[in-house]
């Protein structure tokens, strides 16, 4: 499931787990779209300039030790640690949503490309819809922000494994010769 289902319960898991001010996460969740502009932007300099696998991997790397982070916090802990968390959060799934679909497609050989595409993009969207209901599950069994943040940091970091030991590299290469 998608880290989306974390994002959505964030601000139950202040108000409820760790009784801080939701107030905080609600607000950077509203300006969500313009804090992931940036992570964006590099992105696609990353992606376009240095290399899409290892690009791919350092979002996800840095999208799961953000999640750890928030596996660590605990009532009391300072909320602006935790703004920063969310904006790091944001940044980082912001990245890794805006290189899914165009790395993905390019591994597909030419004539099963739009195809691939479509699976890929449906795939994500039946992870949105999935991910918040885990999430919501997960909860009643292990309140807080520590097995949660966990189990969306978990396939976020074997993904990466995977990618650096079977990914391939597309920068600089035209679509024909990805094999």
């Amino acid at each position: 499931f998608r880290s989306c289902g974390f994002l959505t319960w964030l601000q139950t898991i202040l108000q409820d787990y760790l009784h801080l001010d939701g107030r905080i996460a609600n607000r950077l969740l509203a300006k969500s779209a313009l804090i992931a502009v940036p992570g964006c932007l590099l992105v696609a300099w990353l992606y376009g300039r240095w290399s899409s696998k290892k690009t791919m991997i350092l979002f996800a790397l840095g999208t799961a030790a953000v999640l750890v982070g928030f596996s660590r916090f605990k009532a009391g802990d300072s909320q602006t640690v935790f703004s920063l968390l969310t904006i790091m959060l944001l940044f980082g799934l912001g990245g890794m949503i805006a290189m899914l679909s165009p790395y993905s497609v390019e591994l597909y050989p030419p004539k099963l490309r739009a195809t691939g595409g479509g699976v890929v993009a449906s795939s994500s969207k039946v992870g949105g819809v999935i991910g918040p209901s885990a999430i919501a599950f997960i909860l009643t069994v292990f309140p807080g922000l520590a097995v949660p943040s966990l189990l969306v940091a978990a396939p976020l970091a074997v993904a990466a494994g995977i990618l650096w030991l079977k990914g391939k590299e597309t920068s600089g290469k035209s679509l024909e010769d990805i094999r």
